[in-house]
């Protein structure tokens, strides 16, 4: 089996437990839940443009990105 960098797979954050005030330092993406109770905000979108250029140069970015792909769309199709 190949060797991967720690943050193989993980441009984008975990949705199965969102939790308010979290910015998922451990992605590139992620979203801040500014509150919660009665009234449903929006999460707001963050972006490490430092880790995406990272991300961007490193030499397995399009599989990396294409398992972080696999693995929301598999969280979003288990939730639903």
């Amino acid at each position: 089996m190949q060797e991967h960098k720690p943050c193989y797979g993980k441009l984008f954050p975990s949705i199965t437990c969102p939790r308010p005030g979290k910015e998922h330092p451990d992605a590139v993406f992620g979203y801040l839940i500014k509150q919660w109770g009665t009234v449903a905000y929006a999460p707001e979108i963050i972006v490490d443009v430092e880790a995406w250029d990272r991300c961007f140069g490193c030499r397995e970015f399009n599989s990396c990105r294409q398992l972080s792909a696999a693995k929301i769309l598999l969280e979003i199709a288990v939730r639903n």
